[in-house]
């Protein structure tokens, strides 16, 4: 079934992924798997309350899924609930789980970057801390680069904004 739906979301089909997964993740009910899925196929839709109801069973206090706090902090960005987005980053940090450092991270530089909008250098330098520690870790993400390029933007540093954006697609 997953393996289905994975082959569904890769080809962009997420009405496809929901249809074929919703009645499996009714209520409370569903794997972690599934609810993932799910809910990253919500998200890709932007729509991203329903994406969150998804989440929610798995973010239970004390039992937090780590993918569904990455999702959930990136959802919470999306939405420009900064402080809501900060705390789920911020919990799946404080896990220590290794191969979500960098959700973590580039997350925690989202939040700094965004919630000012570029305003204050405070809140870059924040986001280009998190963000270059991001990039020196092994496998960082791609939205890791799309927000240090928007950092570069902010610095007037156009060849690097260019470079890190092109990172994002490599």
């Amino acid at each position: 079934l997953l393996a289905q739906a994975d082959t569904l979301f890769r080809r962009g089909d997420y009405n496809g992924v929901i249809s074929l997964l919703s009645p499996h993740v009714e209520g409370k009910s569903g794997s972690e798997a599934l609810r993932i899925m799910v809910a990253k196929s919500y998200y890709r839709m932007r729509e991203y309350d329903k994406a969150q109801e998804k989440l929610d069973p798995l973010l239970s206090f004390g039992n937090e899924s780590p993918a569904a706090l990455a999702l959930s902090g990136w959802i919470w960005l999306k939405k420009d609930s900064f402080s809501q987005a900060q705390e789920r980053f911020q919990k799946l940090k404080n896990m220590g789980k290794t191969g979500y450092e960098a959700q973590a991270e580039a997350g925690l530089g989202g939040v700094a970057l965004l919630r000012s909008n570029g305003g204050k250098q405070e809140d870059i330098n924040e986001a280009k801390s998190y963000l270059t520690r991001n990039v020196a870790l092994e496998d960082p993400i791609p939205q890791t680069y799309m927000l240090l390029a928007q950092v570069y933007i902010y610095e007037h540093e156009f060849e690097k904004a260019i470079e890190a954006a092109q990172n994002a697609v490599n």
